[in-house]
């Protein structure tokens, strides 16, 4: 393993503390922003990497427009600094206090992110340049935080998602080297080595999320924008899926799942959502883009750049926080709130309750909102 630079948490470096908002009795509410003294991250941002590690929530990464609108033209920007803040241990955590410590090898954003023995991975994500390729470790010791170089995949991989299990990561869906894909790969750290495992039924998934609870994987959503010899949309082949399927990594077995609904039955879409395994039994899924304005969109059907215009409302973001039952098979709507309808956020477990961080609540629109969620 090769260690490319320690980063050392410093209390008189960067430090934004920022007051809660939450409230004893809700399902989400705000807890603070991410740092706001930061002109990167002021705006938000989207698709960053969050993880918490020894109680200490890590965010780095991420992407925004900070100087002129998207609308406009405006061009996207990636970050590549590290941040960190006491995670707290309660639903009604006091504040945010985000300490710098430290910056990245190079800007990114959409990796894959997940935690386990106490290490947070990065996996691929896009930069400036397009797809990376790269995988990074941070862990949080007695001196600060450090980030390990731990392997290169033989291919790029970006707005894929990801989950653990006994300790090997399982990458879903994505773009593979720019193109997307319905891959399901297994990548060993010990032996640093990346195989296929399987490929999701239904066809290629940019922006799925997953999780696993023990020996399986849940996945849902997903987009695929095909397209000609000439880099032209086929519209007709354009998909937002919305149904589910479960895989047994054991017997290699896929099964059809559900797709979640709205409170007045209407399917609904988790590409651009954020999910975690929330205890042995949930999963909890939050957010995600309108199935059938965001298919519209990738079919070209909205003018550019008038369809990056409209008001928040237009675009219809899911408003929901969402659990999944391993058991039985069902969903249930834990919430409907305005803080929940956001993509591309990052969402991360905390012992009894989550945190979700960042995205968007429109396209390219970024939110600064740190919000606490958990099952009541």
């Amino acid at each position: 393993m090769r260690k490319f630079i320690p980063f050392y948490i410093v209390p008189i470096l960067v430090c934004c503390c920022q007051p809660a908002t939450n409230r004893s009795g809700e399902v989400i509410a705000q807890i603070g922003n991410t740092p706001d003294s930061d002109s990167c991250f002021a705006k938000g941002v989207s698709g960053a990497a969050c993880g918490i590690v020894k109680g200490r929530l890590i965010l780095t990464g991420g992407a925004n427009f900070p100087d002129t609108p998207a609308c406009d033209g405006g061009e996207k920007r990636f970050y590549d600094r590290i941040y960190s803040s006491e995670a707290g241990i309660e639903h009604e955590a006091d504040s945010l206090c985000w300490t710098l410590c430290g910056t990245m090898p190079r800007p990114f954003a959409y990796s894959v992110t997940c935690t386990d023995d106490d290490c947070m991975y990065i996996i691929g994500g896009q930069g400036m340049s397009g797809g990376l390729s790269e995988v990074y470790g941070i862990t949080v010791t007695d001196c600060g935080i450090t980030c390990d170089s731990l392997y290169s995949m033989p291919f790029t991989l970006d707005n894929s998602y990801g989950t653990v299990i006994d300790h090997d990561i399982f990458l879903v869906g994505g773009n593979r080297n720019g193109r997307p894909t319905d891959s399901v790969f297994r990548l060993d750290l010990t032996n640093k080595d990346i195989a296929l495992c399987a490929t999701i039924p239904g066809g290629p998934r940019v922006q799925p999320v997953c999780a696993s609870s023990g020996r399986k994987i849940y996945i849902w959503g997903g987009f695929h924008q095909p397209v000609d010899s000439s880099g032209n949309t086929i519209t007709d082949s354009c998909t937002i899926h919305t149904d589910g399927w479960c895989y047994d990594i054991d017997t290699g077995k896929w099964t059809l799942l559900p797709a979640p609904h709205s409170d007045d039955g209407v399917e609904l879409t988790l590409s651009g959502a954020s999910m975690i395994r929330y205890d042995s039994r949930y999963l909890m899924a939050v957010g995600g883009v309108n199935k059938d304005v965001f298919l519209n969109a990738i079919k070209g059907k909205y003018p550019s750049p008038d369809y990056l215009r409209h008001d928040v409302s237009w675009y219809r973001f899911n408003p929901y926080v969402l659990l999944f039952d391993t058991l039985t098979n069902e969903w249930e709507i834990l919430s409907k709130s305005g803080l929940a309808a956001r993509a591309g956020s990052s969402l991360v477990r905390n012992e009894s309750f989550a945190i979700l961080v960042g995205g968007e609540t429109k396209p390219g629109i970024r939110s600064t909102k740190v919000c606490s969620v958990r099952r009541m």
